[in-house]
């Protein structure tokens, strides 16, 4: 999942992209994230819409919006599904 070490390396802190791979690679091999697919085109569609305004926010050089953006995107994150 491109997207996840994308967001981490344009962050330019290293720790945090470590930590971001670490998880990655862990879910994957675990398969946590999988049914966010399954869900159906919502499900994927606002966790597109999250990683956005993440990434947005970041382009911006705007650290309370990308930590507001990764807040939401987080807490309203559960097993890879994002309510609508």
């Amino acid at each position: 999942d491109e997207v996840h070490a994308t967001i981490a390396k344009a962050s330019h802190n290293e720790f945090f992209y470590q930590f971001v791979d670490a998880i990655r690679r862990s879910s994957y091999e675990q398969h946590i994230f999988d049914e966010a697919y399954a869900d159906g085109p919502e499900t994927f569609q606002d966790a597109s819409n999250c990683h956005h305004d993440i990434l947005r926010a970041i382009r911006e050089h705007n650290p309370l919006g990308a930590y507001l953006a990764m807040y939401h995107h987080i807490e309203h994150t559960e097993y890879g599904r994002v309510p609508t």
